[in-house]
């Protein structure tokens, strides 16, 4: 019988986040941002909020593809 041996993954946590601002450019509020990225509003304030120190990677540029621009532009890592 072989062990598995778990690997940790490195969690890379949130600095800074560009989120409130690209909102407010596109005219979207954070119910509509949840909505479209099929989340709820909550997640949505946590995340502004720096409540959620991480984020995965898929909701991250669903985020990004629904305020049209890159991960990059809207979440500055530590």
């Amino acid at each position: 019988m072989t062990q598995e041996v778990k690997q940790k993954r490195d969690k890379v946590k949130l600095k800074e986040n560009r989120l409130k601002e690209f909102l407010t450019n596109a005219q979207m509020s954070q119910q509509e941002l949840a909505d479209e990225t099929n989340t709820n509003k909550a997640h949505i304030s946590k995340i502004i909020n720096k409540k959620n120190s991480c984020i995965s990677l898929p909701m991250a540029l669903k985020i990004a593809k629904v305020l049209k621009t890159n991960v990059e532009s809207l979440f500055i890592l530590e």
